[in-house]
């Protein structure tokens, strides 16, 4: 398996990947250039992406397989965190509306932090459509 950000040799992959997921309409072009990739050969297993306000980023995308193990989703999320401390961010935010996700994002280091907390811009979180769900926080350290 190769982990790697999007290119324009990948992008067309990356295309195919995102039009089976029914929900997913159209990625901005901001957010599309931040996107690393599982691929296996030929086919895209999976794709976090975030979106850039100033100095933090919000995890917009995760979509990944079923089959793909914890260690390969953690590496996935180690090669965006590389991007994201060329970028000068200096904490991630997710957005969780299911429960269940939250143990996940524990292992990779996310901590439960209140929404009224959360500034994207000058508007909280909690006075957004995110108003009822989970939100966490992974702050980036210098040569994490």
């Amino acid at each position: 398996m190769i982990i790697e950000n999007i290119s324009e040799f990948n992008r067309k992959l990356v295309d195919a990947f995102i039009k089976r997921i029914p929900t997913i309409k159209e990625i901005e072009d901001d957010i599309m250039n931040n996107i690393v990739i599982i691929r296996d050969n030929e086919q895209v297993l999976g794709i976090i992406s975030y979106e850039n306000y100033i100095d933090k980023g919000l995890i917009r995308y995760f979509i990944f397989q079923k089959d793909v193990d914890f260690e390969t989703l953690k590496k996935l999320f180690n090669k965006m965190k590389e991007k994201c401390v060329e970028e000068k961010i200096k904490c991630l935010i997710t957005v969780i509306e299911e429960n269940e996700l939250v143990e996940f994002f524990s292992k990779l280091g996310f901590e439960k932090i209140d929404l009224d907390k959360i500034y994207l811009f000058e508007t909280t979180l909690k006075d957004t459509v995110y108003k009822d769900a989970i939100s966490m926080i992974y702050k980036i350290e210098k040569g994490s």
